[in-house]
């Protein structure tokens, strides 16, 4: 339990780290209490089964248009950018792990 705990916690970081980053390349204007609490409200709902994903994507799409007054489509590049640096992460650490 404690390690799915770490898990997540690492997750939250990450994703809200690379969320912050990814705003920096578009036109949207967040701080980073503001990315952290959208992360964190995010994920959660991302845990249901069946329809978190979908959930989380509108609710995603959503909070980061009312908390910075953009357009829908710069929160969808918000987005977008976040999940291309998560990934870069993760292929940059496993790539690491398995040399």
């Amino acid at each position: 339990m404690e390690f799915l705990l770490l898990a997540f916690v690492i997750h939250i970081v990450g994703s809200s780290i690379c969320m912050w980053l990814a705003t920096k390349f578009s036109f949207v204007d967040l701080e980073l209490k503001q990315v952290a609490v959208i992360v964190i409200t995010v994920s959660l709902l991302g845990l249901l089964p069946y329809v978190g994903f979908i959930l989380c994507t509108i609710l995603f799409i959503v909070l980061v248009m009312r908390l910075s007054g953009c357009s829908a489509f710069d929160a969808a590049a918000v987005g977008i950018f976040t999940n291309i640096f998560v990934f870069s992460v993760v292929a940059i650490t496993a790539l690491s792990l398995v040399s």
